[in-house]
């Protein structure tokens, strides 16, 4: 189990299914997979998360328009967004790439 941001308790439970030991044409790491959408930072742990996807499924919520405001118009909680993810994971790699070669 992997515990991230001590202050709101998100637990994630990660499984290792396989080891690969084909060789990739694809940059590492990738995303292979996933659902919904991560949670905005500071959101109130999963309570406040839960809550917000209720007011952001409602759009007649009196606090849908101030929450719309507050996590961006592009937020969805339904959808996973993948090429925000694997951007991410490209800079990983440059990281990985930089501290594998010294720092150079």
């Amino acid at each position: 189990m992997y515990e991230y941001d001590f202050g709101d308790g998100w637990d994630h439970h990660l499984e290792l299914v396989d080891i690969s030991t084909h060789t990739f044409d694809d940059a590492l790491p990738k995303i292979i997979g996933g659902e919904y959408a991560c949670p905005p930072e500071d959101c109130g742990g999963t309570y406040g998360y839960r809550g917000l996807k209720e007011v952001l499924m409602s759009p007649k919520h009196p606090e849908y328009k101030s929450t719309k405001v507050w996590v961006g118009p592009k937020f969805d909680p339904m959808v996973c967004d993948f090429n925000s993810i694997q951007q991410g994971l490209g800079k990983l790699k440059r990281l990985i790439d930089k501290y594998e070669k010294g720092f150079y």
